[in-house]
C-alpha cells in the first residue's frame, strides 16, 4: 500500500494549465505518492503533449467526470458548488492508499523539513 494520493478536481480549461507544473512539484518531492485529477471535460492536448515526461509516474488523469450527487440543474449551474463537487469524489483507488489528499492544482510543492503524509498524520515538524 502507498502512503498518499493527491486528488484534485479541475473545474473548467483555464486550470488544466497548471496540470503539468503541479506534478513536476509533486513527484520532484514525492516519487512514491499518487495523483489523481479528475477533470470535468476533455484535456486540452498541449497538456497531453506536455506530460509525456511524466509517463514513469503514478498518476491518472479521469477526463469527462461525472458524478451523480443529486444535484438540480439550477445547483450546477454556479461555479462555486462545480468547484465544491471534489469533496464528494471517491474512487476504488483511493483504497491502494494509506492517506487521500485533497488539494488545488494551482498549489505547488516546495521542500519542507518534514513530509507531507507526515503532517497530515500528526509528526511533528522537527
Amino acid at each position: 500500500m502507498k502512503k498518499l494520493c493527491l486528488v484534485l478536481y479541475v473545474f473548467g480549461k483555464k486550470y488544466q494549465e497548471f496540470i503539468p507544473l503541479f506534478l513536476l512539484s509533486v513527484f520532484k518531492l514525492y516519487p512514491d505518492y499518487g495523483v489523481r485529477i479528475y477533470l470535468d471535460g476533455e484535456l486540452l492536448p498541449v497538456i497531453k503533449e506536455n506530460l509525456e515526461i511524466m509517463r514513469d509516474y503514478d498518476y491518472k488523469i479521469i477526463e469527462n467526470y461525472k458524478m451523480d450527487d443529486g444535484l438540480t440543474k439550477k445547483a450546477e449551474s454556479f461555479d462555486q458548488i462545480q468547484k465544491c463537487r471534489r469533496w464528494y469524489i471517491y474512487d476504488d483507488d483511493f483504497k491502494n492508499y494509506e492517506a487521500i489528499y485533497i488539494g488545488d492544482v494551482d498549489i505547488f510543492f516546495c521542500p519542507e523539513k518534514t513530509e507531507l503524509f507526515d503532517v497530515y498524520r500528526g509528526k511533528q515538524i522537527p
